[in-house]
């Protein structure tokens, strides 16, 4: 079978941003081209055409081999979509072509008829390919006192904000980039708590300097039962060693991951008392989330190659 891996809007191939990272990931691991700008397009187009394009959609208006991609899409007997985006809608230019469409989704999903296949993409926020740099947060880490909270401002996440982070007993950090901080500062409304500070890379290692960060999901995200993996938070947690406590708004998410009630119980809060209650307890709770650390990427690989085998089989 002749595959190769698209990438929509035009990129450096080594780009961190997320989906790049998911096509990088899938064209490593299959052992297949990269397709990414002009260049590895044309390349593309050289060795075709092909059975199967393996591909991320995007916006077009940022693809500059965007003829390219429509061509190879055009010439391939089979078309597979990724998706790592919970409100993703499947463009109609797919449609149009009249190929027989797969779908690997981090949603549990029946799109046009066929059912997705459950790749969770969201392990790949883990620092790839170095996939476990940090492991447990150890005490001497720790220079900071407090939650860390990073990331831009959501609006379904408002009422967890509040509860956690306004007039709170600790010390609340907030890190974000240069254009999510004026919401932020909006938030604050010029209290000095909760603490707002633009967030450099390498994240994880600020992030793990903090005695806490806490989960917390968007409210659409929690109310769609076809979301089955736990958000990117989560897995840069993980990368950076920092305990996690978890908000009961999100806690069926954990649930739905398939954690067990008994897994989760110990770190789950209702607002900024119980956080406050459960914060001299750190290094036991910190004790009894550790096995939580561990390489999450072992497993995306082996299911990637189940479904690259299925669809072989299938073509």
């Amino acid at each position: 079978m002749k595959c190769c891996v698209l990438h929509v809007d035009t990129v450096k191939g080594d780009s961190t941003f997320p989906t790049v990272r998911i096509t990088r990931f899938v064209a490593d691991t299959l052992g297949l081209l990269h397709v990414y700008d002009a260049d590895t397009a044309t390349r593309a187009l050289a060795c075709g055409p092909y059975d199967v394009v393996i591909m991320k959609p995007g916006t077009w208006r940022y693809s500059h081999h965007k003829m390219e991609a429509l061509k190879l899409c055009a010439q391939a007997k089979h078309i597979v979509i990724i998706e790592n985006d919970y409100s993703w809608r499947l463009d109609p230019v797919f449609l149009t072509l009249g190929k027989p469409m797969h779908f690997w989704t981090t949603v549990r999903a029946d799109v046009a008829g066929v059912q997705a296949k459950e790749l969770n993409w969201n392990v790949l926020t883990w620092n790839y390919p170095d996939l476990y740099t940090c492991g447990v947060q150890q005490e001497w880490h720790i220079t900071e006192k407090g939650i860390i909270y990073w990331g831009v401002f959501r609006g379904g996440r408002v009422d967890d904000f509040s509860r956690f982070f306004k007039h709170a007993p600790y010390r609340v950090t907030i890190g974000s980039n240069t254009f999510g901080i004026a919401k932020w500062l909006h938030f604050t409304d010029g209290e000095p708590q909760p603490r707002v500070m633009n967030l450099h890379p390498p994240q994880s290692e600020v992030i793990k300097r903090y005695e806490a960060t806490i989960y917390m999901e968007d409210e659409a995200t929690r109310q769609d039962t076809n979301f089955a993996q736990l958000s990117n938070r989560f897995y840069e947690a993980m990368e950076a060693g920092v305990f996690m406590f978890i908000s009961a708004r999100s806690a069926q998410s954990f649930l739905t991951a398939g954690f067990s009630r008994a897994d989760i119980a110990p770190f789950i809060v209702n607002g900024r008392r119980e956080l406050q209650a459960k914060m001299p307890y750190l290094p036991t709770l910190r004790a009894l989330q550790s096995s939580w650390h561990r390489d999450y990427v072992t497993g995306l690989r082996a299911n990637l190659v189940a479904a690259y085998a299925d669809l072989e089989n299938g073509v």
